[in-house]
């Protein structure tokens, strides 16, 4: 019994002398690990790449995105206009260069004035908000002695009876093709009418290549249009030309006359590829950027009264080719410009009211509206009956 317990207490001391050993080996490995004198060596700092850097170095900037010296063209948008002028400017462009038909609303709707500063303009200066379509043959100059020697001419040369100077100044109201079958009465055949007005034209060029020479072709405006024309220009009313002749005879004719200055710079001549009077006095008012409710034409002839009421556009008749009677659908009538003064041109567009009037109704506690309460809705639009 004694050896017995003997020999556990040799086991329970050897088993704890293990014990000690271990540890004491354990801790000197962790002294001898905290306690080396040598230091630990910084790990190499990584290979940086161009558009890289590390945490010890200062963070590198950004790099710039080049800049744009013109983001846009100059011509579509300038630093001067803002979106809305923009828009019509763009859009002017495409009307003008497109060879779609023109449609009076859509110009209508294009150039009215905007709430705010373009309504203001008008109310200052309301002149300046209406146009000025002045036919170039008759309503301006007066050049059926030139187009009597052309004709003359053509006749001559195909044995055809000559024209009369009062034949001459009812075929400037309409095309040479037409001219020559309902005014002269020459011809049917649309191929001979065709041929007839080529030559014509010819003549016509040759004629005025004599235009300003000293002892050459002499063209003079009408009685009082040129008083007419610094009236409107005073009033800062823009005046454009329409015409049946091609682009080089109206340039000529306008520099003979030195009236450049009192015209717009643009103009509707045979070139410009408008196939009837309505669409004439569109491509006007585009031009000089007026709503063709605005504008006013100048012409002679009764097909003009009607293209330009269909327009939606007033008429001035000069009766200098035709008799008053046929040009009673005209909104005036004058024998020359020296009866026209600033108040006409009012007068002309006094029944028309541009302007929506928007009020709000008032509840009047029971549900209903003011004024019966029989509306729509919470606002009420008044549109005025000649709108």
């Amino acid at each position: 019994m004694i050896a017995h317990l003997c020999i556990l207490l040799l086991a329970s001391f050897s088993t704890q002398n293990n014990s000690y050993i271990l540890n004491a080996q354990r801790h000197s490995f962790t002294f001898n690990k905290f306690s080396s004198s040598s230091t630990p060596t910084k790990p190499p700092p990584p290979v940086e790449d161009e558009d890289s850097y590390s945490e010890f170095d200062t963070p590198a900037k950004p790099k710039a995105r080049p800049r744009l010296t013109e983001p846009f063209p100059p011509s579509q948008t300038p630093n001067d206009l803002t979106y809305e002028e923009m828009f019509l400017k763009r859009r002017t462009n495409e009307l003008l260069e497109s060879p779609i038909e023109l449609r009076a609303s859509e110009l209508n709707d294009l150039f009215r004035p905007p709430p705010g500063l373009g309504r203001n303009a008008e109310t200052i200066k309301p002149d300046s908000s209406f146009g000025a379509i002045i036919r170039l043959e008759n309503a301006l100059v007066s050049i059926n002695e030139v187009q009597l020697r052309a004709w003359n001419k053509v006749a001559k040369d195909n044995n055809f009876q000559e024209v009369t100077i009062e034949e001459v100044a009812m075929a400037q109201t309409m095309s040479p093709e037409f001219a020559i079958r309902r005014v002269f009465y020459w011809t049917n055949d649309f191929l001979a009418c065709r041929n007839l007005g080529l030559e014509h034209f010819m003549v016509l060029s040759d004629l005025f290549e004599e235009l300003g020479e000293e002892g050459g072709l002499e063209i003079e405006l009408v009685e009082g249009a040129m008083s007419w024309l610094e009236q409107l220009q005073a009033a800062e009313i823009p005046a454009v030309v329409i015409s049946r002749l091609d682009e080089r005879k109206v340039d000529k004719i306008i520099d003979s006359l030195n009236i450049r200055h009192l015209l717009h710079t643009s103009f509707v001549s045979a070139e410009t590829g408008y196939e009837t009077e309505s669409q004439e006095f569109l491509g006007a008012s585009l031009r000089i950027q007026k709503p063709p409710d605005h504008c006013m034409v100048y012409d002679t002839s009764p097909s003009a009264t009607i293209a330009a009421h269909d327009s939606d556009m007033r008429f001035v008749a000069l009766n200098n080719v035709y008799p008053s009677y046929e040009l009673s659908g005209s909104d005036l009538i004058v024998k020359t410009y020296q009866e026209l003064n600033l108040q006409n041109v009012r007068k002309l567009f006094g029944d028309r009211d541009y302007d929506l009037e928007v009020e709000q109704e008032v509840d009047d506690g029971d549900g209903g509206r003011e004024g019966g309460g029989d509306g729509g809705g919470r606002w009420s639009v008044s549109r005025n009956k000649r709108w």
